[in-house]
């Protein structure tokens, strides 16, 4: 789904994710519907509610119609088996908005930001060892590889 449709067009619900709740986001695509991404890319620039309703007018929607909270590890993969991809909310430090490739762990000395960021995990596997959530990030291809990390 397209993260810049509900980051251009909820005016009201999350007030274009200046709120930052998911869970208002996720309101939102029950009451009006998402739409998919080739239908209205990500763009890191801000947008006029004209822009958002000649882009997406046309545009099919997809509504959520019901959503949960899981927090256990097991809990997440079995969400992802049954249903895909899930959204989670994590701590952003200062490298991660520099993130290339690999298993992703903040390095010493970095700065957390004051508030978190929304991703998508899509998978789960185990690199060198260690056990790491695999994750589409909103930011563009140019993030982590090809968009994924």
């Amino acid at each position: 789904m397209s993260p810049q449709g509900s980051l251009a067009c909820d005016k009201v619900i999350n007030k274009n994710c200046r709120e930052g709740f998911v869970s208002r986001t996720l309101d939102y695509a029950k009451i009006y519907g998402l739409i998919e991404e080739s239908c209205y890319p990500y763009s890191s620039t801000p947008e006029s509610p004209e822009q958002c309703q000649n882009s997406t007018e046309h545009c099919p929607k997809f509504k959520v119609s019901d959503y949960c909270v899981a927090k256990e590890e097991e809990g997440i993969k079995q969400e992802i088996i049954n249903y895909g991809p899930v959204i989670a909310v994590i701590p952003v430090y200062r490298d991660f908005l520099i993130y290339k490739s690999g298993v992703y762990q903040v390095l010493p000395g970095n700065q957390k930001f004051s508030s978190g960021h929304a991703i998508k995990i899509i998978g789960w596997d185990v690199r060198n060892g260690q056990s790491c959530w695999l994750i589409e990030n909103s930011w563009g291809e140019d993030w982590g590889e090809n968009g994924i990390g």
